[in-house]
């Protein structure tokens, strides 16, 4: 009990600091500068959403959960509780999709785009796919389809931090499932050094 109370505080923190930060990026919309950043490895933030999920989101919705990590891709300069979030939005938007469950897959692989190499995270589901009205504004604000249809508030914010990041957020969908991309380059702002640096477990 005193393991899960601590994991519910320092996930109310976590959000207030994001609602903190889109407030700031409201008034000030720009690509995150060194500020807040820290070197944490991406495997272990997908590690660490899908243990705090498992047993109050996944489980209690029949959905089976299968992570697929690649150990090459490395840590990265970002603001951990921005792609925790992200992560978080994703996985629950694919769990209200999958309203009689289903199963959602987790990968991180290593690729080329452009001759610069970059991280894709990639968030797969089962559900019966988007319908093409919701899919052609997918990131806009307020768009929404009660049922689990990925759409909403949360993916507009989501858009947001992930290209305050640097990187590109993309949806591909079919009646087999819906299948989320998000790729993240492997240095940021051309950064190669931070006065915070924390690693994250593998």
């Amino acid at each position: 009990m005193q393991r899960d109370l601590s994991i519910i505080g320092d996930e109310i923190e976590r959000v207030a600091r994001i609602v903190r930060g889109i407030t700031a990026a409201e008034e000030t919309p720009a690509p995150m500068s060194t500020a807040g950043l820290e070197l944490v490895s991406v495997n272990s933030i997908v590690s660490e959403l899908v243990r705090m999920s498992l047993g109050t989101l996944f489980t209690p919705n029949n959905v089976s959960v299968q992570i697929d990590l690649n150990p090459e891709v490395p840590p990265l300069p970002l603001q951990k509780d921005s792609l925790k979030q992200v992560l978080f939005n994703l996985a629950k938007n694919a769990v209200e999709a999958m309203s009689a469950g289903g199963h959602l897959k987790f990968s991180t692989r290593l690729i080329d785009a452009n001759g610069q190499r970059e991280i894709e995270i990639e968030i797969a589901d089962t559900g019966p796919g988007l319908p093409a009205a919701v899919a052609a504004h997918l990131f806009e604000p307020l768009v929404s389809e009660k049922g689990g249809d990925h759409a909403g508030l949360g993916l507009n914010i989501s858009h947001s931090l992930i290209e305050r990041m640097s990187g590109q957020l993309r949806c591909e969908s079919d009646p087999q499932g819906t299948h989320f991309f998000i790729r993240l380059p492997t240095l940021q702002n051309g950064q190669t050094t931070l006065t915070t640096t924390r690693y994250g477990s593998m």
